[in-house]
């Protein structure tokens, strides 16, 4: 079941990257971006990609659609919120309008680009 669950995250991580390929240089549609934040969340319970949180549970492995939320668009990229119930955390994923994942945290802090602690507030470099 886990090869299935895995097979399917990558199939949706390599859609979503196509997506936002498409012609070449296209955008992610707050759909896609929204889903590829969802399978980053899968993908960092099987790989440590730096993080001081390491691995994700097991719990993070698929999050449903409706547990993600566009709380930005800064520049044409997505800051997004993938709230995990179970835990009853939210990861923070900053997604490029190119379909890549740039950052993750659960502060919801990307510096230059937007800080969930403050509401509606947007920092950038203007």
């Amino acid at each position: 079941m886990l090869k299935i669950i895995a097979l399917v995250a990558a199939l949706f991580l390599g859609t979503a990257s196509a997506y936002a390929h498409s012609g070449g240089h296209g955008f992610l549609t707050e759909e896609d971006a929204r889903i590829t934040a969802s399978n980053a969340a899968g993908y960092f319970v099987t790989h440590d990609v730096g993080k001081q949180w390491g691995m994700l549970p097991q719990s993070w492995s698929v999050i449903p659609f409706d547990q993600t939320k566009i709380l930005a668009v800064v520049d044409g990229d997505f800051v997004i919120a993938v709230m995990n119930l179970e835990e009853k955390k939210t990861l923070y994923v900053l997604v490029a309008g190119s379909g890549d994942v740039l950052d993750a945290n659960f502060e919801g802090i990307f510096p230059f680009v937007y800080d969930a602690k403050k509401e509606g507030t947007l920092v950038t470099l203007d």
